[in-house]
């Protein structure tokens, strides 16, 4: 990945199910910079261990300084369910669409193209490329931290929120 212009390390909950990664805090901070890390996301997800709750999640508002809800994830089972952003509802099959039955990528719209998560050749994370190829956010599961590359500042949303559910899934065995 070319340039990286933030980094968003997840904190999950010490008392929380590590199997369910769907409740955590995300901080941001920009790479190469001394400035303190903020929180910017929190997750929220009743740890039930029932794979059909919701979770909901809130963005910092840095001018406020309150968090806004800024969507929810809707899981039904393993493979379908609804993500909300603001107003705009999709499918969650829209979100991890594959092009064939045979992909190992997951392809996603935003801003107007279309964006697709791919697990490494190595198999031990996962990354995401625009519809040029390049990449714009690899996820690192030894710091828990997604790279966003700058073009991926315009979809932090999505690529938050997409990341988050490949991982579950993946984790659950649904990649």
């Amino acid at each position: 990945m070319a340039a990286i212009l933030l980094r968003i390390e997840y904190h999950y909950p010490k008392s929380s199910n590590v199997d369910d990664i769907r409740s955590f805090y995300a901080y941001q901070s920009t790479e190469g910079s001394d400035e303190p890390e903020i929180d910017i996301y929190k997750f929220l997800h009743p740890l039930t261990g029932d794979m059909r709750a919701n979770t909901t999640f809130h963005r910092r508002n840095i001018a406020t300084d309150r968090y806004e809800t800024a969507g929810s994830i809707e899981w039904y089972n393993s493979a379908s369910g609804r993500i909300t952003f603001g107003s705009d509802t999709y499918d969650m099959r829209d979100c991890r669409r594959l092009k064939k039955a045979t992909s190992k990528s997951r392809r996603f719209p935003a801003g107007g193209s279309e964006y697709k998560w791919k697990i490494a050749e190595d198999e031990t994370h996962i990354f995401c490329v625009d519809s040029w190829g390049k990449t714009v956010a690899t996820w690192l599961p030894e710091t828990q931290t997604l790279k966003i590359a700058p073009k991926g500042a315009a979809i932090l949303d999505r690529l938050i929120v997409t990341c988050t559910v490949n991982l579950y899934m993946w984790k659950q065995g649904f990649w």
